[in-house]
């Protein structure tokens, strides 16, 4: 029987033995791509870290680079291009920064705010003078100085800093002229309530200092403003009638004094003149207006400085200025009777003398703006101190006293200090001295 050869079975590679062989095969063009990869990586890198580069020699090193598709090429001329302007933008800033400020910065930092309320009575100026645009050249360098301070603020892109000044310049008119209108509105309201304010006085005979009316007037146009900006909300009628009794009140008590006069205090008796000159006088200093009625009873009461000053500024108001003017001892006691049993009579010397000692103990009560340099000196005049040698002391020693800009229009009324016929009928009729 003949031999029957078989035809020889194919052997089929194992598991291992093909994965073996798609590794090898797929092996290298895995390493390829990696090293593709890695000398694009490095050439992108290394573009960045030359900033000295013309544009053109940036796109041409971008486009050399191993692995750079068309896209990456186009990508990258974008972010080379907007690169070049940030950093133009930076150099202009830190240029302009090194040479001045920029005015414009200034001005845009001034702009008036929004509250949502009338203007206040000392911003009408600056409103008034409104918002002046700037110039196209500082609105660049503007822009060029925030960019510089913070790109990423504008995405890295110049020109968004630009639109932003640009856009701030326009709202900064519009909120200028908005505030015009305000103004405008408030001038004619203050106008309105001061025309009504005053034809209300004038029906009522009101007289009082123009600088009093002036502050009353002021005090009105505030109140119309709501109660969150700090006003009383009230009407121009409301403030018409609350503000035209305050100045007739103001009035009744400038008439008052006419009562210290040779011929008004017959119509008196002495207790209720020294009344009233008590309540009246506690009138004006509750309203800070004491200077005033000093001024007002020396001009048309012809009273003397020291007197007018004594009444409007009475120095039982200070309880230690009190106290201590009624300890020192009168003039007259200090000199001790002589073996003869005569009273010696002090030298004006040694008057002068014992008067700078007590000046100096006094000095520290002009602290108090309400304190008088002349009413202290009238109650030193009383105990027989020198008031002249006082008011000299207080002058020579303004600035180290510190006084008051009222204290010191104190120091230049013309005193003679032995008083005016009315000074000698208000103290001989009252006994007031």
């Amino acid at each position: 029987m003949a031999l029957q050869i078989l035809p020889a079975v194919e052997k089929r590679p194992g598991f291992l033995s093909r994965l073996g062989a798609g590794m090898g095969e797929a092996l290298p063009g895995a390493v390829n791509k990696e090293v593709e990869r890695m000398r694009l990586s490095k050439g992108l890198k290394e573009l960045a870290g030359k900033e000295d580069l013309s544009p053109f020699e940036q796109f041409a090193e971008l486009s050399s680079i191993p692995g750079a598709t068309p896209q990456m090429i186009q990508s990258g001329s974008n972010l080379l291009m907007q690169q070049q302007r940030a950093k133009a933008f930076k150099d202009m800033a830190t240029q302009e920064m090194q040479n001045k400020p920029n005015p414009f910065s200034q001005q845009m930092q001034n702009t008036p705010t929004r509250e949502g309320s009338l203007p206040k009575y000392e911003d009408l100026e600056s409103i008034q003078e409104g918002f002046v645009s700037p110039t196209l050249d500082q609105e660049y360098s503007t822009a060029a100085q925030l960019f510089g301070e913070n790109p990423a603020r504008f995405g890295n892109d110049p020109q968004k800093a630009i639109d932003y000044v640009s856009a701030q310049t326009s709202r900064n008119q519009q909120i200028a002229q908005e505030e015009q209108t305000r103004y405008s509105n408030l001038t004619t309201l203050q106008k309105n309530i001061e025309d009504n304010i005053n034809k209300h006085a004038d029906n009522l005979g009101v007289d009082v200092p123009a600088n009093v009316r002036s502050e009353i007037l002021k005090e009105a146009v505030n109140s119309v403003k709501p109660k969150k900006s700090g006003g009383q909300g009230l009407t121009e009628a409301e403030a018409k009638d609350k503000y035209g009794k305050q100045l007739d009140s103001i009035s009744r008590d400038y008439k008052n004094l006419d009562a210290i006069d040779s011929w008004g205090m017959f119509r008196k008796t002495p207790s209720s003149i020294l009344n009233s000159l008590k309540t009246t006088s506690d009138d004006f200093a509750k309203r800070k207006d004491s200077e005033n009625m000093a001024d007002t009873l020396i001009s048309d009461q012809n009273l003397s400085p020291s007197r007018a000053f004594s009444i409007a500024y009475r120095v039982d108001r200070d309880k230690d200025l009190n106290s201590e003017l009624k300890k020192i001892p009168s003039v007259n006691t200090l000199g001790k009777p002589a073996k003869s049993g005569f009273q010696r009579v002090l030298t004006p010397e040694v008057v002068a003398e014992k008067t700078l000692e007590v000046s100096k103990k006094f000095a520290k009560y002009l602290e108090n703006e309400n304190n008088s340099p002349l009413a202290i000196g009238y109650e030193l005049e009383k105990k027989g101190y020198d008031p002249q040698v006082w008011m000299q002391f207080v002058n020579d020693n303004a600035d180290e006293l510190r006084l008051f800009p009222r204290q010191r229009r104190e120091l230049t009324k013309t005193d003679s200090w032995t008083g005016t016929m009315n000074d000698w009928w208000l103290n001989s009729f009252t006994g007031a001295k």
